[in-house]
């Protein structure tokens, strides 16, 4: 109701609720049936990386594909640019897949680096005791980015996490091991990119 009220242009009723979406997707495409009623913009689902993105079996029910996404794209300690890119690609071609399974358009719900060394490996993980890297994090922005530019199915990007209030990360967005691209290399990739997005 309140996204109809405020005329939000899409809605998404979830997030990483993998127990509930594979085990009891009809209970779903009945919520979905009941948003509708009062609910006229677009309305997607954000499914979490593996086992639930890759399971999900009512895509069919929602006007986008909603893919929180924190796959690997490489195991190395030192990856080529080369190799950072077709690590991109091999994940972006699955859930292009889905996307053109379905005839729904795909959606990157949540998708983020931690400016820390090897955020290739784990994209997800705390920053543990690993050294901050912002290099490092424009390089998987990079890879990310330009594998996205090559799939037509793409129509949304939201990038996890980026604080828009002040004070955010104790009033220091440039330094840090944390997700935010503000203040750091990766703003300048994530910024040319949207801005000859199409």
């Amino acid at each position: 109701l309140l996204a109809e009220k405020e005329k939000a242009g899409a809605l998404c009723i979830g997030t990483e609720l993998r127990y509930t979406t594979l085990k009891h997707p009809e209970r779903w495409r009945e919520l979905i049936r009941k948003v509708r009623m009062v609910y006229g913009g677009q309305v997607t689902y954000a499914a979490n990386w593996g086992d639930e993105f890759e399971g999900f079996t009512f895509w069919d029910a929602l006007d986008a594909i909603g893919l929180n996404s924190y796959y690997p794209i490489s195991e190395s300690d030192a990856p080529t640019d080369e190799e950072l890119l077709a690590g991109a690609r091999r994940w972006m071609a699955m859930a292009q897949k889905v996307s053109q399974q379905t005839g729904k358009p795909l959606w990157l719900t949540e998708t983020g680096y931690r400016s820390v060394t090897t955020p290739w490996k784990n994209p997800h993980a705390e920053a543990g005791n690993r050294p901050a890297d912002t290099r490092a994090q424009a390089r998987c922005y990079r890879a990310l980015l330009t594998a996205a530019g090559e799939i037509p199915e793409l129509s949304g990007i939201f990038i996890w996490k980026w604080p828009s209030y002040l004070g955010a990360d104790n009033n220091n967005r440039s330094t840090g091991r944390n997700f935010s691209p503000g203040g750091k290399e990766a703003a300048g990739v994530l910024a040319e990119f949207y801005g000859s997005w199409k």
